[in-house]
């Protein structure tokens, strides 16, 4: 089901027509968590009231930073792959939403003296005085169809970020006073060791670090490497829809572990090395549900594989702890981009 075509003329005041706004509206509260909605109107109603028609342009105007970018700068459509690479999953700004409505920074469009009278478009929300006509349905139609995706993100600390049945962890560590014979034998470790089924708080990394604790004192070297799925929790809205999976790299700087010359590699993991943006790992079609796990596993590939060592660490100059030399590829955030613009989604929608 979808909107209904509009053509000239049109009883604009069929119940089961101007019940479609309101449908389409506790749809998408339904999308950001929000209350009900509107009730349907029966026949009898008034609906000439210019309330009636304010109240739905209110609440695309007032909700709209709640949904997801659809359109590009010159009004293109924006897939979900369109953020790969970013940095972050933009939601719509006001003043950008208004101007994809109707092509212009004021919203939508009104009229005081009818068009076919030769009255100019004003922009606004409706007014008392205003005419109603087809650009009501026809802008409200096109600002609802501009809010139909959502996004849901959880950060490395958050319960419930990944699957615990596939979140494994890889390390070994070797103390020395020699920094080379303390990595030959941090690597030794690495070879026999097995993985061990981490919980919540563990990114997907990988990363070496080392540290020198005193003067004269030993080389400590570790090698760790974590891997999971990615889940999102989202809103039971009782609709099918499509879940993109995205996470967020990030690399440790050297000052978070008091290090000193980091070395980065993550033994080519694509999404372990793509520093600092978001990265698109999967995408899934899902019946209404509260929980979604990823179909990718990161960091599967190469769990065998040490990961690269930094620098010899030098010694601190502060507490004699020694610096901490490290760099890791880590997943810092978990973002999913939920569509609901599929068969069974939302009803109304172009």
């Amino acid at each position: 089901m979808a909107w209904t075509t509009l053509t000239t003329p049109y009883d604009w005041q069929d119940v089961d027509f101007v019940n479609e706004f309101r449908g389409a509206e506790r749809e998408r509260e339904k999308a950001i968590g929000g209350p009900a909605g509107p009730a349907d109107v029966s026949a009898g109603e008034d609906i000439q009231d210019k309330d009636f028609w304010e109240d739905r342009q209110t609440w695309c105007l007032d909700h709209c930073t709640e949904f997801v970018k659809t359109k590009n700068a010159s009004g293109g459509d924006l897939t979900p792959v369109s953020w790969d690479g970013d940095e972050d999953i933009d939601n719509w700004t006001l003043a950008t939403f208004k101007t994809r409505i109707a092509g212009n920074a004021g919203g939508f469009r009104r009229y005081t003296t009818h068009p076919d009278d030769g009255g100019t478009a004003l922009y606004g929300v409706m007014q008392v005085g205003d005419y109603i006509g087809d650009w009501i349905f026809e802008d409200l139609q096109a600002a609802y169809n501009l809010l139909v995706r959502t996004k849901e993100e959880d950060t490395e600390t958050a319960g419930g970020r990944y699957h615990t049945s596939s979140n494994y962890k890889r390390s070994s560590v070797a103390t020395h006073g020699v920094w080379a014979t303390a990595k030959t034998n941090a690597e030794t470790n690495w070879d026999s060791a097995s993985e061990a089924s981490q919980t919540d708080g563990v990114p997907a990394e990988c990363h070496s670090i080392g540290q020198k604790a005193s003067p004269g004192g030993a080389f400590t070297a570790w090698l760790e490497r974590h891997r999971f799925k990615h889940t999102i929790t989202v809103y039971d809205v009782g609709v099918k829809f499509n879940v993109h999976f995205f996470v967020f790299t990030r690399t440790f700087l050297g000052t978070e572990l008091g290090g000193n010359n980091p070395v980065y590699n993550a033994n080519s993991d694509d999404v372990l090395e793509d520093e600092q943006s978001l990265y698109h790992i999967t995408t899934a079609v899902l019946a209404s549900t509260t929980s979604v796990e990823s179909g990718t596993e990161l960091g599967a590939t190469g769990t065998s594989d040490k990961p690269v060592w930094v620098a010899e660490p030098a010694l601190g100059d502060d507490d004699g702890e020694g610096y901490l030399t490290a760099i890791t590829g880590a997943v810092g955030k978990s973002t999913g981009l939920i569509s609901w613009d599929i068969i069974d989604g939302f009803v109304y929608q172009e």
